[in-house]
């Protein structure tokens, strides 16, 4: 019988979210600049309880996302899920950029989220940690749709602005989404619709599933595919088979608790579903090139 354990219970990473002030928000929107230096609780290693969009307009920005350096550009779009281990470093003294954050409620609670999972495909934890540079000739067309989400939450209350700004955030996914499409897939001519929306189902039921089922087939079938016709297709869609995709998330969770937590290898090897410590630690080290131990100690 595998032993599980709440690896959640001994987590030393702590969560940042937008309960601020007398009330639950669950949206913000605004301006940021050099003038606005890391606040000690974002200069150091946390995790956000909201989606994290930051557009830079001018200037750099530096962060750690998960372990891995993200420098952002003029017109680039760094996006930081929930969840993400983010270390925010520090801005160039001619930084300017805008920034939207908001929790997966302010969407799901309403009907306008039948479109896509935006969750899936732009803020998931198995995407490639890199700021998405928007071309040129969408540029000013970025900027003027965040700007306008940043005017609208800055406005006082007025009739349905709840509502608008659902609409206007719901079209920034949208376009974000079309960008990243472009820049990710090897063959975006040939990837569909229903791959796009196959990709996204198995992505939703890894992130509920990879602590406890690594195993390909479990995936497939809940889908109701073959193993090798899910990996054709995410292949298609982000050029990875399933099963890469499948060790990709449980080794970065895995990297996670050794560096944030005091947990052993061998708690981290059962909470994360591996009869044993060597069955963890032998995929650990073919993911890594090293064991679990000497990844440890190398941080």
């Amino acid at each position: 019988m595998t032993y599980k354990i709440a690896m959640s219970d001994k987590t030393a990473i702590p969560y940042i979210d937008l309960q601020a002030f007398e009330k639950a928000v669950l949206f913000e929107a605004g301006h940021i600049s050099s003038n606005d230096r890391p606040a000690i609780n974002e200069s150091t290693p946390h995790r956000h309880d909201y989606q994290n969009i930051i557009w830079t307009t001018s200037g750099q920005s530096r962060h750690i996302i998960d372990g891995q350096q993200i420098t952002t550009a003029p017109h680039s779009l760094c996006l930081i899920a929930r969840g993400q281990i983010h270390h925010f470093l520090d801005v160039s003294d001619d930084f300017i950029g805008l920034r939207v954050l908001f929790t997966d409620d302010f969407i799901i609670n309403n009907s306008l989220n039948d479109s896509y999972n935006y969750k899936a495909t732009l803020f998931n934890n198995t995407s490639l940690n890199a700021p998405l540079t928007v071309p040129s000739n969408l540029a000013t067309e970025f900027e003027s749709i965040i700007s306008q989400l940043v005017r609208e939450y800055e406005n006082q209350d007025h009739f349905n602005k709840e509502n608008s700004l659902r609409y206007l955030l719901l079209y920034l996914l949208t376009k974000v989404e079309s960008v990243r499409r472009d820049l990710v897939s090897e063959q975006p001519d040939k990837v569909s619709l229903s791959h796009y929306k196959t990709y996204q189902t198995f992505i939703s039921h890894l992130e509920e599933h990879f602590q406890s089922e690594h195993d390909l087939n479990f995936y497939a079938d809940w889908i109701g595919m073959s193993a090798r016709q899910l990996s054709e297709i995410t292949k298609k869609v982000v050029g990875k088979t399933a099963k890469q995709i499948i060790v990709d998330r449980v080794i970065l969770e895995a990297k996670r608790h050794l560096q944030f937590t005091s947990l052993s290898v061998q708690d981290i090897a059962y909470g994360l579903g591996y009869e044993s410590p060597y069955y963890f630690s032998q995929a650990f080290k073919n993911a890594t090139d090293l064991s679990p131990s000497a990844y440890k100690k190398q941080l």
